[in-house]
């Protein structure tokens, strides 16, 4: 078109430049978030590792309880001292029947083993003991000392060899679900992704709904003390 000047050369060059620049830009940007987050992540899985003290807990309670009710009929339910003691455990017998097909329930209660509460639920499958436990998530049940503040979910399903003994081991904001027994790792894995991965699941639900009441009453309580404030100085 008559009187349109055509871009030279070097102004095509520089914008071409230009682009690039801004692309690969871009890829630096993705690339580094991309490492952040994996950094993150691996930084959180570490945070959630469990102690050696705490597996130690586990199996000692395994050990010297479970054994003691091999002999007991099924229970009604789980004892009323558990539920008194945190609700959560409410119903935890409940919660894991559907994954517990072909294992017989003789205890649900709540029992103690070097200084740690276990909501501890004892199941037999033919001759092998197994033990399906709910505690709290401290920060003595970790190994950096720290409890995590998330909900659980970055640590996955963590697994621990001792002696004869596997732990199969979830975590949740503020409880760690438990599976214990002498069977072959694999077998123990999939038993606690039967009945420790629905107790987890409706741990976080009860976790996330007490959380976000608390956030309601320190909204009103801030509320309340604000318009109260307010009413003083309208008074004066």
């Amino acid at each position: 078109m008559a009187g349109v000047k055509k871009p030279s050369i070097l102004t095509r060059l520089f914008s071409m430049r230009l682009r690039l620049a801004a692309g690969a830009a871009i890829i630096a940007l993705v690339i580094g978030g991309a490492y952040n987050l994996s950094h993150l992540s691996q930084r959180l899985i570490y945070a959630a590792e469990l102690s050696s003290t705490f597996i130690s807990q586990a199996i000692g309670d395994h050990d010297h309880c479970a054994a003691q009710f091999v002999d007991h009929e099924q229970p009604e339910g789980m004892d009323e001292a558990a539920t008194k003691y945190d609700p959560a455990y409410a119903d935890l017998d409940k919660i894991a029947e559907t994954g517990a097909q072909g294992m017989r329930l003789h205890a649900a209660h709540i029992c103690s083993f070097g200084g740690r509460n276990f909501a501890h639920l004892v199941y037999t499958r033919g001759s092998q003991l197994i033990s399906l436990m709910v505690t709290e998530r401290d920060a003595r049940a970790m190994r950096q000392g720290v409890a995590p503040q998330d909900d659980g979910l970055r640590a996955g399903l963590q697994q621990a060899l001792r002696d004869r003994y596997t732990v199969s081991a979830y975590q949740t904001a503020k409880h760690v679900v438990l599976v214990v027994s002498s069977l072959p790792g694999t077998e123990n894995r999939t038993l606690a992704e039967r009945v420790a991965a629905p107790i987890c699941e409706r741990l976080r639900r009860m976790e996330v709904y007490s959380s976000e009441r608390q956030a309601q009453r320190r909204f009103l309580h801030s509320l309340i003390a604000s318009l109260g404030q307010w009413s003083d100085s309208m008074n004066d």
